[in-house]
């Protein structure tokens, strides 16, 4: 589901590229009551556009995880707001 929330956005990876998460992302599974999902997403220096489009990105991420009961457990400052809406 977290795939369909990131399809056709233009967001490049890391590595330049297509959507920042795909099919390399790693999820670590060796929390027992948990599944944690650690990706970096590309911040730019002299691209204020790519850095909004990631900020999208994420927000939709976070709201698409709160309408499957999924929350966050650290966050940004730039995200904090999103998570913290998304509890109420």
């Amino acid at each position: 589901m977290f795939a369909e929330a990131v399809r056709g956005v233009q967001v490049p990876t890391l590595f330049g590229g297509g959507p920042a998460y795909g099919p390399l992302s790693m999820p670590s599974t060796w929390m027992y009551r948990a599944f944690v999902f650690i990706t970096g997403w590309p911040i730019s220096r002299s691209d204020p556009q790519q850095n909004q489009r990631v900020l999208e990105t994420l927000e939709r991420l976070v709201q698409v995880g709160a309408a499957h009961g999924w929350g966050e457990y650290r966050t940004p400052p730039a995200l904090q707001e999103t998570v913290v809406r998304s509890y109420s």
